[in-house]
């Protein structure tokens, strides 16, 4: 009698384990394929995916709990049918089986390889309207110099209205003699290249204040097709943001989650203003198949999300080829996510691509990569 008494604990440590490991999973799948569902179309699943680091994180929790448990000497089951508690290892490695395409979306791992000689170095970089709170000179102002110097051969801008100006256009004319400065729906793009621009052609969907220009940029025997993109934003202020770090450190707390569902509406929001934005660049990528397609920008999307699998499906994403890590380019209130992002032609061979944090003049980190396009 002792003895079964002092089995029932362990029997329920065990039981609730395996119960809470494989709603974990559920979770964790759910969030690793929300990827793939339009978010004007069920706007309640499209944020998931903000959530899967968490659960991914949680459920590696799950792996070394049963692993610690099956030192312990604890089992599954009884009599003929015990087994270690090693086997409750296979709840969490199953999910994360599951979800490795999304794992490596998210948080890619690959061999550093250097860039062959010709590959061109292409830069996205939202640079925050070029802010100048401390009047620096132009010359002397970080983001400018650090264009300058990049070594970048193309480079797309976004919020970049002030690069238009006379002043600030001389600075750049060295390094890279062909520039083109516009604005569209409010938002300013620029395109610094070392090649000749010959033309822009806006692509078409509804917005108040984003767009994509397509560019045509003449390389060698190759005539590039350049997408720069501002996607809709979550618009979120500091607050917001505030509550989403709440919300994953502590939620639990009730102050907490009755703040949940105001966030969630403001995700969804967006999103759902988002979703047909991604469709309608990738109609018009799908009407170019012939061209070699460079599609980079400010997509205000995490890798894993609608906008990122809807243009995915079509290019491939060259940090997610050649990247290593979670690179997150937002540098704002806690939101350690990917937004900016290039992607090119699956004929398109990625090296190197990396989110530089190591510049701060911008909410957004400048991300870059090298591209060796296809010998003919």
């Amino acid at each position: 009698m002792s003895r079964l008494l002092f089995q029932i604990p362990k029997y329920i440590i065990v039981l609730t384990l395996a119960a809470l490991n494989i709603l974990c999973v559920a979770a964790l799948l759910l969030c690793a394929y929300s990827m793939m569902v339009p978010p004007q179309e069920h706007a309640s699943v499209s944020y998931l995916g903000l959530l899967f680091p968490v659960v991914l994180a949680a459920t590696a929790g799950f792996l070394a709990a049963w692993f610690l448990l099956g030192l312990m000497g604890l089992s599954l089951g009884s009599g003929k049918k015990r087994r270690s508690a090693y086997w409750g290892m296979l709840i969490s490695l199953t999910g994360m089986a599951g979800s490795a395409g999304s794992i490596r979306t998210y948080w890619p791992l690959n061999l550093p390889a250097d860039p062959p000689d010709g590959a061109i170095k292409v830069m996205s970089y939202n640079i925050y309207g070029l802010s100048n709170p401390d009047g620096l000179p132009w010359n002397e102002h970080p983001t400018v110099r650090y264009l300058i110097e990049s070594r970048a051969d193309i480079i797309c801008l976004q919020e970049a209205n002030a690069v238009g100006r006379d002043y600030i256009d001389t600075l750049f004319a060295q390094a890279y003699p062909y520039r083109l400065s516009e604005t569209s729906r409010g938002m300013g793009f620029a395109c610094l290249s070392r090649w000749p621009i010959v033309g822009s052609t806006p692509i078409e969907y509804t917005s108040k204040g984003n767009s994509s220009l397509a560019y045509d940029i003449v390389v060698g025997n190759d005539t590039l097709l350049v997408i720069n993109n501002h996607f809709e934003s979550y618009k979120l202020q500091d607050s917001d943001r505030e509550e989403y770090k709440e919300v994953i450190l502590r939620h639990d707390s009730a102050d907490v989650r009755r703040n949940i569902l105001d966030l969630r509406k403001k995700l969804a929001a967006a999103n759902i203003i988002r979703g047909p934005q991604a469709d309608s660049v990738a109609h018009f990528i799908e009407q170019h198949p012939e061209r070699l397609i460079i599609c980079c920008g400010d997509f205000n999307d995490a890798s894993l999300s609608y906008t990122h699998y809807r243009l995915t499906r079509l290019l491939d994403d060259a940090y997610t080829r050649s990247g290593n890590g979670p690179g997150p380019s937002y540098n704002k209130s806690g939101m350690y996510f990917r937004i900016d992002h290039i992607l090119c032609s699956p004929s398109i061979k990625p090296f190197g691509a990396k989110v530089d944090d190591g510049i701060k003049s911008s909410d957004h980190y400048p991300i870059y990569c090298w591209l060796q396009l296809p010998q003919p």
